[in-house]
């Protein structure tokens, strides 16, 4: 601390300088840092190893949700689905159909109501949809047995009291088998073995090592501006420890 006079900076004299000069630049900091590792040591960027980890927040564990509050927004919710059964209603006029509005509803009953509404409108429901009604490819064949009342397996082979049904998509399954092929493979098994010392080391050093397992600033914005001081914590503590061991070496 010569620069200071041998003086202790203060706990707020941390966080002013964190808020006024590191906040507004963190990403852009973090992200020369790494540049100048890179360069550095040569680091291979060819290959990316991702995992995740959970941290507590800093929130009461002893915190609860008011029954009141709850109910209140269950009920906004049956209203919206009285709303919506009733522009279907609207729809089904023309077949002479009505659906049953009430002030609550059940799962069991909704599921009817949509199985019904897609038969009626011929629904192919075997295609994936994504965003707002998109459809595209990834076709499911769709088997189904005519009676499983008698069968002695059914217990077994289903769980409920519908005819037993299988769904088979051709793609996925063929992505699934190219999947465990490239993890079955020598280059699969030895980008595992790097996985686990990459990324699953990283997050056991973080947490067990530096005891960081519970994020102490609140709001998203106060949250990422952590991590990313964490982030480079590690980084450069990972970059000093390569160097030392180098310079020991020689």
């Amino acid at each position: 601390m010569y620069l200071m006079e041998h003086e202790t900076p203060s706990y707020r004299t941390f966080g002013y300088f964190i808020e006024t000069m590191l906040k507004p630049s963190v990403e852009e900091l973090f992200s020369e840092i790494n540049n100048k590792i890179f360069a550095k040591d040569h680091v291979d960027l060819s290959h990316l190893y991702i995992d995740g980890s959970k941290f507590e927040a800093n929130a009461n564990k002893y915190s609860w949700v008011w029954k009141k509050a709850t109910e209140k927004s269950r009920y906004r919710l049956f209203e919206k689905v009285t709303e919506l059964l009733d522009e279907i209603n609207d729809d089904l006029v023309s077949f002479g159909i009505k659906i049953d509005t009430n002030s609550e509803y059940v799962p069991e009953y909704l599921d009817e109501i949509t199985d019904r509404y897609a038969k009626i409108y011929e629904i192919d429901e075997t295609k994936f949809v994504h965003g707002k009604g998109n459809r595209y490819g990834r076709q499911e064949e769709v088997y189904q047995c005519k009676n499983c009342t008698d069968c002695p397996y059914a217990a077994e082979c289903k769980k409920m009291d519908k005819n037993r049904t299988i769904r088979l998509n051709q793609e996925l399954t063929s992505m699934h088998q190219e999947v465990v092929n490239n993890l079955e493979n020598i280059q699969g098994a030895l980008f595992r073995m790097n996985h686990s010392i990459q990324s699953e080391g990283t997050f056991g050093i973080i947490k067990n090592n530096r005891w960081y397992k519970r994020i102490v600033r609140k709001g998203m914005e106060q949250v990422r501006l952590e991590i990313f001081l964490v982030s480079i914590g590690y980084n450069l503590y990972k970059y000093y420890n390569k160097r030392l061991r180098i310079k020991k070496a020689a």
